[in-house]
């Protein structure tokens, strides 16, 4: 028996190894190519063959055993609870609130690690007695004495290992071609698949890698955009989709656009709150949900995202503040101080005063505390990006789960392809950063250099604006703040 939910992008491929060992397919389903290989080879063997983005719960019925398992990167989310002697999984926090006997708590004793990370990370969540398997893991569960193990298939930190001795001029192509050939198991798919664009050299790098492998006479962008000029990135959207209808003349580029006024947003954000189960972290999420409404509207059901390009090739300025704070002379301890606070530092004895006396853990004894305490001892900007991927990524993720999901539309991530993945994490420091000139992602942008426009390219990286970074001051926010604390 399974239950799944994702997509396994190479099951064609899979199909011919099955049919070597005479198990035949109808072969127009990735469900049942799972499946049969569950049956024929077992769950540690399948998840070493299997590329996608999933959550999946399987029953050996000869074994007495529930399997569960997550995608290598995290991108499809999986929650577990043992309550009154039974065992409840789900892909949605909510559903467990539904289960009888379980007792709603939210999870204060971890406050802190949500107050500076903005998530309840490793295998905790924001409630009291709810689980997460951790992505790269499964869970085995033997229904005759409950007995519960974990396994590991596939770790970020193993990705890190060995560096690449190619000349940086070959380390461009493959960084290239291998995101093309990631690009192209991410298109197959029995529906048309859409685009999100931004300003931003990650989604236009993505898109002509998309364009260099999709035959489709069109390709329809969608772009949340801001009344704000100070936010808009109209410009350099549009700047980029003409450039791309000069080098391409086969493939069409259909520009959508959304923007939202304050009293939409706040519309937007009500709805998102019940989807979303864990609080918020991103004012963005609102815009994407209404992005995705969008597109839903439209009868897509598949998207494709420039997620993950910060993390896998050091393009967040956190990480150059981060190492112009760390000298030779800095102590592990202020390394770890570094990277898990962040810009929250400043809020540390804020933070402490309003948990005082309430029962919460320090934050030492987080899991990202403890991990970071683990492989203090790695040159501290590889392991900026290794904590990065394997936690803060985390949020993102979630974001694009929960979103996505809201509107029944699969977001998928070329960039986190886990063989993408592990290349680039093997490129030397050196390419991604250039320390002397203080380029980020310098291999990326050399790669893409005349394939994507020059201003795209070198821009400074702002990130996802919003309105409501201008609203916030507005009347009629503070009236929603403040009849939410009172209510």
């Amino acid at each position: 028996m399974l239950a799944f939910n994702g997509e396994i992008y190479n099951y064609k491929e899979l199909n011919a190894i099955l049919l070597k060992e005479k198990i035949f397919t109808k072969g127009f389903s990735d469900s049942e190519t799972l499946f049969l290989l569950l049956k024929r080879f077992g769950v540690s063997k399948t998840l070493d063959l299997v590329d996608g983005m999933f959550a999946f719960a399987f029953y050996n019925k000869r074994e007495k055993s529930l399997y569960l398992a997550r995608d290598r990167v995290g991108e499809r989310f999986l929650y577990w609870s043992i309550i009154k002697d039974s065992f409840i999984f789900s892909s949605e926090i909510k559903t467990f609130t539904k289960i009888k006997g379980f007792v709603s708590k939210p999870n204060i004793a971890l406050i802190k690690d949500y107050f500076f990370t903005s998530k309840i990370n490793g295998t905790k969540t924001f409630f009291n007695g709810i689980n997460e398997l951790e992505p790269g893991k499964f869970l085995k569960l033997n229904v005759i004495n409950n007995n519960i193990k974990f396994y590991n298939y596939w770790n970020i930190e193993d990705t890190f290992k060995t560096e690449l001795t190619l000349n940086k001029n070959d380390i461009m192509e493959e960084v290239i071609s291998k995101l093309n050939l990631a690009t192209a198991s991410r298109l197959v798919s029995d529906v048309p698949i859409c685009f999100f664009l931004s300003g931003g050299i990650d989604s236009h790098v993505l898109l002509n890698s998309v364009l260099s492998t999709d035959e489709s006479e069109s390709i329809e962008l969608f772009f949340a955009d801001n009344f704000s000029n100070k936010y808009s990135e109209l410009k350099d959207v549009e700047l980029g989709i003409k450039f791309y209808k000069e080098q391409n003349k086969t493939t069409d580029l259909l520009l959508n656009t959304s923007k939202l006024s304050l009293e939409q947003y706040l519309d937007e954000l009500n709805k998102l709150i019940w989807f979303y189960d864990e609080p918020i972290q991103f004012i963005n999420s609102v815009q994407l949900s209404r992005l995705c409404r969008m597109i839903n509207i439209k009868k897509y059901k598949v998207a494709f995202s420039g997620e993950g390009s910060d993390e896998i090739f050091f393009g967040y300025e956190r990480f150059v503040r981060s190492n112009k704070l760390i000298t030779k002379d800095s102590s592990d301890e202020d390394k770890i101080k570094v990277l898990y606070y962040g810009g929250g530092i400043q809020n540390k004895e804020l933070i402490s005063h309003l948990v005082k006396n309430s029962g919460v853990a320090n934050e030492q004894d987080s899991e990202t505390w403890k991990w970071l305490k683990e492989n203090i001892n790695l040159e501290f900007n590889k392991l900026q990006l290794m904590y990065s991927q394997k936690f803060r990524l985390q949020m993102l993720l979630q974001r694009q789960d929960r979103v996505g999901m809201m509107h029944s539309l699969e977001i998928r991530t070329p960039y986190l392809a886990p063989t993408y993945l592990s290349y680039v994490n093997k490129i030397p420091m050196d390419m991604k950063y250039n320390f002397n000139n203080n380029i980020t992602k310098e291999i990326l942008k050399k790669a893409f250099h005349k394939k994507i426009p020059d201003r795209i390219i070198n821009k400074k990286k702002e990130g996802f604006g919003s309105d409501m970074q201008s609203w916030i001051g507005n009347n009629l926010m503070k009236d929603e703040i403040c009849g939410s604390i009172l209510n």
